[in-house]
Parts: C-alpha cells; sequence; structure tokens
C-alpha cells in the first residue's frame, strides 16, 4: 500500500490548500445584526437616562408640531393681513385653533416643552387679528371716502 501523497508547501504566492474561493450567494448582502444594540458606554457603565440621545424620546409630540404649526400660520398671516384681510383672518383662525388644541393637550403637563411654542402661536395669532382689523378698517375707510384718485 502506498500513503497518500503529502501536501504541498504552502508559501507566499501558492493558492489556498483547499481551491479557489466560493463565488457569493445570490442575492443582495444581508444587513449586519438587526436586534442587535451597540452598548451604551464603557463595560460597568450605567445605562443612559431614558429619553436621552438621538432618536424619538416616545412621547407625544403633537402638541409641540401644533406649536410650529401655529407659529409658521402666524408669521405668514402677517403679510396676508397686511395685503389681503381676509386671508389674513384665515391665517389668524388656524393659528388659533393649532394654538388652542395643543395647549388643550399640554394642560396637564405642568413642564411641557411644547407651551412656549403654543404661546407664540397665540401671539402671532393676536397679531394677526389686529393687523387684520385694521386692514379692514382702513380699507373700509377708502372705499367710503370722497376720494377718487389715489
Amino acid at each position: 500500500m502506498s500513503s497518500p501523497p503529502p501536501p504541498p508547501p504552502q508559501g507566499p504566492g501558492s493558492p489556498p490548500p483547499y481551491g479557489p474561493p466560493s463565488p457569493p450567494p445570490y442575492g443582495p448582502p444581508s444587513p449586519p445584526g438587526y436586534g442587535t444594540l451597540p452598548p451604551a458606554g464603557p463595560p460597568g457603565a450605567p445605562p443612559p437616562p431614558p429619553g436621552y440621545g438621538g432618536g424619538s424620546s416616545g412621547g407625544n409630540d403633537t402638541p409641540k408640531t401644533l406649536g410650529i404649526v401655529s407659529i409658521v400660520l402666524g408669521a405668514i398671516g402677517i403679510p396676508a393681513a397686511c395685503c389681503c384681510w381676509p386671508v389674513g383672518a384665515l391665517f389668524a383662525v388656524g393659528a388659533f385653533v393649532c394654538a388652542g388644541i395643543g395647549l388643550s393637550q399640554t394642560k396637564d403637563l405642568p413642564r411641557s416643552d411644547a407651551k412656549p411654542l403654543l404661546v407664540a402661536g397665540l401671539v402671532l395669532g393676536g397679531v394677526v387679528v389686529l393687523l387684520t382689523l385694521l386692514s379692514l378698517v382702513l380699507g373700509l375707510a377708502s372705499v367710503m371716502s370722497d376720494v377718487t384718485t389715489f
């Protein structure tokens, strides 16, 4: 009986002993590690407080969104009230409604970070109401006056 031949010597330029590498599997590569989170800090460190860090804190962000919407409506309503009072009135109503709903949602949250946004939306809505009334009065006064030239 003869013994099997010895394996060829491995050197810097020789191929691996088990043949060429296999081709990659079909389809896109699978994403790495779904469901695992990286460690929060060095080993033995306490976990971060809840709601801290990136991502959603899991809280209700609706009042904050309503505050931003009421600020935007109030800010757009200021020039609209100066140009065309009915359009300004629509923006004022929108700012008041959004801020009112948001304030009713934050009624039981004493330290909500949405309250300053909602109050700012109410203030801008009030400014739009004043400018709308001023525009209406000045427009009616110009129509009622005897001035035929502008």
